[in-house]
């Protein structure tokens, strides 16, 4: 097999105390070096991350950025400056196995046509538990792991996919000119769930996602997404997922799914605040069942605590909701005009793409009002028979 040029992205803010790892597992790659191409888009980073790269790896090609322009942005921005046929990305805080890179680019060689994007299989930093080996989408736009935090090698660990929804953006593969021709990373996203959306697009235009099971990286969980305050994470994991929803659903689908994810973003809001209907001199909803005692009841405790506290402000976390969906409304046309873009090009029905979800309905919260809201949504607006879930 011929070798191919490979541009390795790397996205960093703040983390130089990961960058020589990193390098150093990319240096030791089986895979040509020179045929590999490093890029380091430095996101306005205080530490000295440019000065330390241009005084120690002369060699790797820095992108600075005054700000914090999000990662998503970071990765197009690399891979706008790019020069080699395959665009791989890695998280600043991974450690690439030797022969992850050629393992990576013979599993996307030796791929049929349509596969344009590899998804690498995601270790935890000493290699025992899962990271990433396969994920799924919530009917509401939200991504999950795949076995995430089991062992590796026992039960919980998952069976190798052949093809996924979509990749990690910590560690993928992908022909550059298909990242750049189908519009890369939204931007808008910043962070969380810009892999979900890409993959999913990528599969509505006529595209796959293969995974490499073989080619591992670990990786040093919350070193990077784990500094942001759960308030702000929770605004991007909220706003991120409604952005998936309202972009690559076709009309149909969407048409039903909308309002639910809508219902379902603002019960959560409530459920994250616990004040009760009573704190508005409100009469609880009427609830049937055990269930409905037990929510009954946790209304009646939330109503004392808020009458102990009657000037208690709403939780930054809760809070979050709210700003995702006013977030929406704010890029509404723009988000518009990429869904219009999107499905005038359309190759799949989202019929074929359902067969890459979870063939279950994954619930985002284990409270139990929630739960019963969620069933509620769901059974009530037959979510079921527009995404062919259970």
């Amino acid at each position: 097999m011929a070798e191919q040029e490979v541009s390795v992205v790397i996205a960093t803010v703040d983390g130089r105390h990961h960058l020589e790892t990193i390098l150093c597992a990319l240096a030791e790659q089986t895979y040509p070096r020179e045929h590999v191409e490093l890029i380091v888009v430095d996101n306005g980073s205080t530490d000295g991350t440019t000065q330390f790269l241009r005084a120690h790896h002369p060699a790797v090609r820095v992108i600075p950025n005054r700000n914090n322009i999000g990662f998503a942005a970071a990765c197009n921005q690399g891979a706008a400056q790019a020069q080699g046929r395959y665009l791989a990305l890695l998280n600043n805080d991974m450690r690439p196995a030797p022969d992850w890179l050629e393992r990576m680019v013979g599993a996307l060689g030796a791929s049929p046509p349509s596969v344009v994007c590899i998804a690498s299989r995601i270790e935890s930093w000493d290699g025992t538990r899962v990271d990433f080996a396969g994920g799924g989408i919530s009917f509401n736009g939200m991504g999950y792991q795949d076995g995430h935090g089991a062992a590796v090698g026992s039960d919980g660990d998952p069976a190798p996919p052949e093809r996924l929804l979509f990749p990690c953006g910590g560690a993928m593969l992908v022909d550059r000119g298909v990242f750049v021709d189908v519009g890369g990373f939204d931007e808008r996203y910043f962070a969380f769930y810009e892999d979900v959306d890409f993959g999913w697009r990528l599969w509505v235009l006529g595209y796959e996602v293969g995974y490499c099971p073989t080619a591992v990286v670990y990786h040093r969980g919350g070193a990077t997404g784990g500094r942001l305050p759960l308030h702000r994470k929770l605004v991007l994991l909220e706003r991120n997922a409604l952005y998936n929803v309202l972009k690559n659903y076709d009309d149909e689908t969407l048409s039903t799914v909308w309002p639910a994810a809508l219902m379902l973003a603002v019960r959560r809001v409530d459920v994250r605040a616990g004040m009760p209907r009573a704190a508005f001199g409100l009469s609880p909803a009427r609830r049937d069942g055990l269930r409905g005692a037990v929510t009954t009841a946790l209304d009646r405790v939330r109503s004392v605590r808020l009458r102990s506290r009657p000037s208690a402000p709403m939780p930054l976390d809760a809070y979050a909701g709210v700003l995702a969906i006013e977030d929406v409304v704010e890029h509404l046309p723009g988000l518009l005009e990429t869904r219009r873009w999107i499905q005038e090009r359309r190759q799949r029905s989202d019929r074929e793409i359902f067969r890459l979800f979870p063939p279950r309905f994954v619930a985002e919260s284990d409270h139990p009002v929630y739960r019963a809201a969620y069933r509620t949504v769901v059974s009530g607006l037959r979510v079921a028979d527009a995404v062919g879930q259970e």
